[in-house]
This record gives structure tokens, sequence and C-alpha cells, in this order.
């Protein structure tokens, strides 16, 4: 792939780059090689592709840090929202609803994958936390696979779930075989690229002794590691009291018995449930949309990260002052977590929680739009929330999510008026245009 050097009206990034004048970009071998004021372009030969976009700012490659792309085969589902306050179905009914129709052969999973990777792509995502796998450590592996091979960056979390027994013995072995091949991987495999991971799902369906391993194996060997908490109601009456939905799924499962009570019984939150864990390794927490003080002040208090999800807490019942479905719903506290200095990104859960009219479903974007519209979160907060932050919660290197020498070459261009006196990247929170993208991210990938 040959090289390109893009000219555009501004360049911004959430890392120090502000050029609101036109301004050029040199993208080679996947990487960004070099940035700066258009007068001070390279000269380059004709072997360089040139690419001009006057009258767009150009973004880095925007990270989505919490998704699922094997769910994409199911497609967009407005008609299963849960709607708590209008009597509407509730979120276990969902996970049933998922469980029948999620990709039940290698190949529909395959091409699952494929199909959200194509979704990234298109919304300019350049890196990307991935959930799934659940079925088998055969699924996670092909996932794995099919990400390194589309050259993104990111992490490739496997999902852990089980209580006890053969299933945790099951669990603890995928731990081990996902440790092993993360090590291997780091010694010939390029750091900026996919890594491994582990997700024990949640607390309402994975035990201490679970949560314990994921987080001493990421603890001793430094992978990545994230969980869901803290989404619902119905969790919370489960963790605290062994009551609710989800007590009745787990036994409609074959999975409850009276011993895990003690586990469930003390009436902690979700996150005071996890305290231990949180304070063993660097979790990253999806949703997070019930919120006390007390457990503010533990998330702040360590090395944790938040995966906010505004679409997918909307669809689900959490929506915040905007909510007519739920107008009691206290809002998502994002923005007192930034105050304390938790660091909060952004991602989109899966596709069926989409708008089946979003153009680009799987980019972050959207959600930064939305809060924006919403709660008028400053544009420069909300690009570094689908940026750098989201990078730092995934742990990868310093240049992704930026416009810096080795970035990836995957960048997002959106229209504004550089005759108007708004800044662009204002402009860009509250217009509708979809992501141009620019791409050279597949050059030079590797596969570990």
């Amino acid at each position: 792939m040959r090289p390109l050097l893009l000219t555009a009206a501004a360049l911004r990034d959430a890392a120090g780059v502000d050029l609101p004048r036109p301004a050029f970009v040199l993208l080679e071998a996947g990487v960004v090689r070099a940035t700066g004021p258009a007068e001070h372009a390279p000269d380059v030969g004709p072997d360089v592709e040139r690419l001009d976009l006057p009258g767009h700012v150009v973004l880095p490659g925007l990270v989505n840090a919490h998704t699922h792309l094997e769910l994409t085969a199911i497609g967009p589902r407005p008609d299963w929202a849960c709607r708590y306050a209008d009597g509407g179905p509730s979120f276990v009914d969902w996970i049933r609803h998922v469980r029948r129709e999620r990709p039940a052969t290698p190949a529909v999973l395959a091409a699952a994958v494929d199909a959200g990777v194509d979704h990234l792509r298109a919304a300019g995502v350049a890196a990307v936390g991935d959930v799934g796998g659940g079925g088998s450590p055969s699924d996670r592996e092909a996932i794995h696979h099919r990400l390194v091979a589309a050259g993104l960056h990111g992490v490739s979390f496997a999902e852990l779930l089980a209580q006890d027994g053969p299933r945790l013995r099951a669990e603890r072995a995928r731990i081990d075989a996902t440790t092993a091949a993360h090590r291997a991987a780091s010694r010939h495999a390029d750091p900026a690229r996919l890594r491994r991971g582990l997700q024990p799902h949640a607390p309402s369906s994975t035990s201490p002794a679970l949560y314990a391993a994921a987080a001493a194996a990421a603890a001793e060997h430094g992978l990545p590691v994230c969980t869901h908490a803290a989404e619902l109601p119905e969790e919370a009456a489960f963790v605290a009291h062994a009551a609710g939905p989800f007590r009745d799924l787990l036994e409609e499962l074959g999975v409850w018995h009276g011993g895990l009570a003690a586990h469930y019984s003390g009436g902690l939150s979700p996150i005071r449930w996890l305290e231990p864990h949180l304070r063993q390794a660097p979790f990253l927490i999806a949703h997070v949309n019930h919120l006390s003080d007390d457990d503010l002040a533990l998330l702040a208090d360590t090395p944790s990260s938040v995966a906010y999800c505004p679409l997918a807490s909307r669809y689900f019942g959490h929506a915040g002052p905007d909510a007519d479905h739920a107008p009691t719903t206290p809002p998502h506290r994002y923005r007192d977590l930034l105050a304390a200095g938790v660091n909060v990104c952004l991602g989109t859960d899966s596709i069926v929680n989409a708008d089946p009219a979003d153009p680009q479903p799987l980019g972050p974007l959207s959600a930064a739009r939305h809060l924006h519209a919403r709660d008028g979160t400053p544009p420069a907060d909300l690009l570094a929330m689908a940026t750098v932050r989201g990078r730092d919660a995934l742990g990868l290197p310093a240049a992704v999510g930026t416009l810096a020498p080795g970035a990836p070459a995957r960048l997002a261009a959106l229209p504004f008026d550089p005759a108007h006196f708004t800044d662009p990247l204002t402009q860009v929170m509250t217009r509708p245009d979809p992501v141009r993208v620019v791409d050279r991210l597949t050059a030079g990938a590797s596969t570990p």
C-alpha cells in the first residue's frame, strides 16, 4: 500500500494536536509518520498518494472500548429494549433472546465478527475492546484471529462465566490458556496491535473464585481485564440479597444451589462486592449506571476505568433526564467520576442495542454526540473519552488515539465550515455527518 499525504482544513486530537488551519498528515506502513501545518508538508515523490479534504477536520482513529462483535449476527433489535417504568420486558428477558439468537456455528460466528469489523472500519474505529466467545475456547480463538487479520489495535477479551463445579474448572483452564497465548504473543507481536485479555462476565454470573483467578493472572502477567457491573437494578438485588430475576434465571439454567447464597447475601452493591478484585488488578468496568457515593469513592481509590455506553444505557432503561419511559432514573455519574480522577471512556456495547437508523452503529461518535446534546459535555472531553481515555483503559501504547508519529493509520474526517466562528470540534458534535474514513491501518499489520 502506497504512503498517503493527506491535507485537510484542520487537525485535532486530545493529546496536544490542535491545528485549526490547513494541515497535513503523512501515513505510511500502517502508522502516522508526521503531521503539521500544510505549508510545512514534506516534498514527497510520485510514489506517494495524495488526498485533499478541504472543509474537513481530521481526528485520530477512534476507540470503542467496549463492544460485543459476535452479536452483530443478531442486528439491531429495538423491540427487545427494556422498559422498567411501563411494564415492558426485563433485562433477563433480553438475555433469553440473546441466548437463543447468538451465533451457534463457527461459520455464523465468523460472519458476525467480520460484519462487526466492517462496522468499526466504517466508523473510523482504530482500536477496540471486544468481549465474546463465551461459548467455547475455540470460539474465542476464532474471534481473536479474525480481529488480528483485520489489523485492529485493542484487546480481545475472553469471556468467563461460571459459579462452581466443572464449569469453574474449565474457565480456570481458559485463563491459563489465555495467559500462555498472551505471553507467547508478547515475545514477537507488535505490542500496539491486538492483545488478549480476560473478562469475568459480571457479579450476577461469575463467582468470586473466578474473579480472583482472573485478577491474579492479570496482575501477574499484565493481561487486560474487564467486567460488567452496576448495570441494572436486578443485578443489585441479586448481589445484595441473592434474590430477584437473576436468581430465577440461574435456577432456570440449573446453575443455582443453596451454597452460592453466601456469596450474595451481604447487602453489598456490585461495585463494593468487586472490591477485592478491583484492588488486585486494573479493571475496565463496563456500564456502571447505578453508582453511590461510596461506590464512586472506591473506584477513585483503585486503578479502575469505566466504559460508559450511553446509547446502550438508554436502550436498557437507564437514560437519565431525557428518558420519558424512566423519568425517575438518576443520571449516569460519568462527570462525577471524571472529576474524581476516574478514567471514563466510551463504548457501544453491541449492535443489538443500536438505533437501526444509525449509519455507523459501532462507532463512539454517536455516543459522544448524544452526551453533548443531552448534557452539554464539552467536545474536548468527549474526544478524549472516544480516543485517549479508551486507549488508557485498554492499556494500549501512548500513540494510539492520537495523531502522534506511530499512531494507527485509520483516521476520522468530518466536515465543518471553516468560515464559521464555531470551533471545528464543536461543529462535529452538533452536526449529523457520518465519519469519512482515511485508512492505511492494515499496511504492515502483524499476525501473532
